[in-house]
Order: structure tokens, then sequence, then C-alpha cells
């Protein structure tokens, strides 16, 4: 094997970054004379500036060369464009739109030896663009008989049965799909009939935490106590934006009882899902000692890591913030309020075996608050999320060798 394509649904967003730096990490170590072509994003990759990784942008589209319209909604177009995916509409028929390089799918994939997709929760038709793109190469390798790996994936929920329909059958040809959602998403492959997948969990415990210190002392909170959140008001999160001032309420309150400042640390930094925009509306609402916002510079993610796991507890709605903060031993409530959420959520929770650990933002002020506040005083917890945090990590080092290791076979 010479030539490996790695696609995901990586934007700017500091989990994904993490996602796909892990798992290229991992794969230049497994295969180091490979060649290694990964879908170009705006992030900063330090696995990709290395001769041995190109990226390469690329889109795959419907005949006619044009791309389903408007990814973050349906349309009549994309729900019978996933129906049909290989069935009616065969894959030979669909076009890459990739600058000079644009060619049919069956030309401009003829290079590749084997198709990789890293984590994330993209299959699902909260956006139907991603789950087209996933679902396009994933039949097309696999009908090919080209080795095809997914790792660290969430899969739905979904919303129409067209699309999961769709998801269901294309998955089946994957040579292994590795989960991070114990629950929901192992439940469905099973009823499926679908055997070839494991829970290995999250492909961002393959990063390590950076020393926080530097950053902790340009904030002026070194030697304070945190609390760290995150919040995203977001296209796919609008409900998220009436909780705003319950959310300051609730920080402001577990800011005062544990005597400690408050970091917002934005995860999402996108312009359509920014968690920096966000925290510029949640600032001036929170009541406490000290409130800064982790800068955008410092936003990568093994700093993250080693900024989350000096706090004295997290809370949020971000799926990978909640992730780092146990990732690095800190407790963290993952506050959810629609069924895209609740399944990370309860994900979480399933992993680390703490029903606590997940909390509805329709709860009162007060019910977060005493969640939070008897979480983070329960030693016991802390001491179960560190010894967990580590078997989870033995867990995924082992599904990650597995997974790449189908790719040559």
């Amino acid at each position: 094997m010479k030539h490996i394509l790695v696609d995901h649904g990586a934007h700017r967003n500091v989990g994904d970054a993490a996602m796909l730096e892990s798992v290229l990490s991992s794969l230049r170590t497994r295969y180091p004379d490979a060649n290694v072509y990964v879908r170009d994003c705006p992030l900063e990759l330090d696995s990709a500036d290395t001769p041995a990784i190109a990226r390469k942008g690329y889109s795959v589209c419907l005949p006619g060369r044009s791309s389903i319209p408007d990814g973050r909604r349906h349309t009549i177009r994309s729900i019978l464009s996933l129906a049909r995916l290989g069935r009616w509409l065969h894959v030979g028929r669909l076009w890459v739109d990739a600058g000079n390089d644009s060619a049919p799918l069956v030309d401009w994939a003829r290079g590749y030896d084997a198709l990789l997709v890293t984590g994330g929760g993209s299959i699902t038709d909260v956006f139907p663009n991603e789950l087209w793109q996933r679902l396009a190469l994933v039949e097309h390798f696999a009908s090919t008989g080209r080795p095809v790996v997914l790792t660290g994936q969430q899969i739905g929920p979904f919303t129409r049965a067209a699309s999961r329909a769709a998801a269901l059958r294309v998955l089946r040809g994957a040579s292994y799909l590795g989960l991070r959602d114990p629950g929901t998403s192992a439940a469905m492959l099973r009823k499926a009939g679908l055997s070839q997948f494991s829970v290995d969990g999250d492909d961002s415990f393959g990063i390590q935490p950076a020393a926080a210190d530097r950053v902790l002392e340009k904030l002026g909170l070194a030697g304070r106590r945190l609390l760290v959140a995150n919040f995203r008001f977001g296209y796919y999160t609008s409900s998220y934006r009436r909780y705003a001032k319950k959310v300051a309420e609730v920080l402001s309150d577990l800011a005062t009882r544990h005597d400690a400042a408050v970091l917002l640390v934005p995860i999402a930094l996108g312009g359509i899902d920014s968690d920096i925009e966000t925290a510029r509306i949640l600032v001036p609402l929170i009541q406490a000692g000290a409130v800064r916002v982790l800068p955008t510079e410092d936003c990568r993610p093994s700093i993250v890591k080693g900024v989350l796991s000096r706090a004295v507890g997290g809370i949020g709605n971000s799926y990978h913030f909640c992730l780092f903060c146990l990732q690095g031993g800190t407790p963290a409530i993952l506050l959810h309020d629609n069924e895209y959420y609740r399944q990370k959520a309860d994900a979480i929770a399933q992993l680390w075996e703490d029903p606590r650990l997940t909390l509805s933002l329709s709860r009162s002020r007060g019910e977060i608050v005493q969640a939070a506040a008897t979480l983070f005083a329960d030693s016991a917890a802390d001491d179960s999320i560190v010894l967990r945090s580590r078997e989870l990590e033995v867990d995924w080092r082992r599904g990650i060798g597995l997974a790449l290791d189908r790719l040559s076979q």
C-alpha cells in the first residue's frame, strides 16, 4: 500500500483538529513509507507539515458537477441523492471538484489504495452535505474492493428515514468501523445487522496536554482557581441562545461558590458556529472576580487540554470541551438541548460510567448549579475520572492499531 486518502469532516474546530492530528500521527507511525493525502481544511496541523503528507482540496459532486445545495438544510435534491446513492445513482456518475485536478470520481480516486475516514460526528443528516461527502467516498472505495476504514465515529442522529437507510446501507461496505459512541450508534448498527464495528473511543485520545503556565500567566490567571466553560450559539444549536442569561447566572453562581475565575474556552472557531462570538455575548453577563476568554492563538488541542486539566470543574455544551476536561482529570458536565448533543452527552456518560456528566439545559438554574457543585466537590469522582480516562486511552490505542492494520488487508 503506497497511497492513502484521509477524509474527514474537520473545519475550524479544536476538537476536529485533535482527532485528525491524532490519527495522522498514528498513521505516519504505522505506515512510515506511505504517501498520505488529507482533505484540505482551514486547520493548522503539525502532522500535515511533512513531505509525506499532502493536502488535497476536493468536493464530491452530483452529476452535472454541482454539489448538494446548502449544507445546512435539507432539500428535495439532497434527500433524493442520499436515498439513491449506490442504487439508482451509481458512484460512477459522480464528479469531484478539485480545481485543476477535477475529474469523474472513478478517475480522480484511481490513484489511491485505501480510504481512511477520521473521527467525528458528521455521519448524520444534521449536516446533509458532510454526510453526502463521507458516504459517496465510502461507497466508491468499497465498491472497487479497496480497504475502507472509519475511526472514532458517531452515527446519527437522523431526522429522515432516507438518510438513515443510506448511511446504514453504505457503511456495510466498510472494512472497519470504529465508534466513539457505545450507546445509540452501536445499537443502531447492531439492529441493522452490521458486525464489523468496535467501540474504540474518540480519536482525540492521541493528543497529549501541553504545559499551561505560560497561557494562564498571560491571562492573569496564574495561581487562581479556575472554572472553565464553553458554549455555542450556532445554526445547529439555535435553541441554546435563549439560555444565555441562565448560563451566565450558573457560571456566576459556581464561580462564587468555588472562589474561581471563569475562563471561557472556544472550541469552534468558525464564523457560523463560533464559540468566540458566543463568549462575547456571555462575558458581560457573568458576575465573577475575573472572566477571561482563551485567545484564538492558544486554541490548539494540546494547549487547550493542558489548560482544562488545571480547572476545578468544567461546564458547557461542546462535546470536545467536556471530553478534553475529562481526559485531563477535570470533572465536567455537558449541557444539551437537542438530539444531536444529547447523543454526544449520553456517550460521554456511558464511557465514563457516570450519569452526572450530562444534564439538560432545560433544568433550572438551581438544579444545574447544585449538580455541578456536587460533582466538582466529589474527590472520589475525580479519582474515578482519572482512572477511567487512562483505561479509555488504552482502549483507543488498541483500537486505532487494529483499524490501521485493516488498511493493508
